[in-house]
């Protein structure tokens, strides 16, 4: 995932959190509470390169503390074309 903004101001997590969500609605974001910071990360992605691409384009709008960390993320295989079910 990529982490966004690590603070103790929740109403500023929150606020990021919704541009976010406004900015790049394809990716899931998550407010993560860690006392006594918020976090705020986004994606789910299979490897860093995926994450890393995302990072630049976030670094556009917050220049500073975006960082790729690593996670457990929800992930949903495709189905095969052709296999039954």
């Amino acid at each position: 995932r990529v982490l966004v903004v690590n603070t103790n101001d929740r109403k500023k997590a929150m606020d990021v959190k919704s541009r976010l969500m406004s900015d790049f609605p394809e990716h899931k974001t998550y407010l993560v509470y860690q006392s006594p910071y918020f976090k705020v990360q986004i994606g789910n992605f299979r490897d860093r390169k995926e994450a890393t691409n995302l990072q630049k384009l976030i670094l556009r709008i917050y220049p500073t503390g975006v960082i790729v960390v690593p996670a457990t993320v929800e992930y949903k295989p495709e189905k095969e074309e052709g296999s039954a079910g």
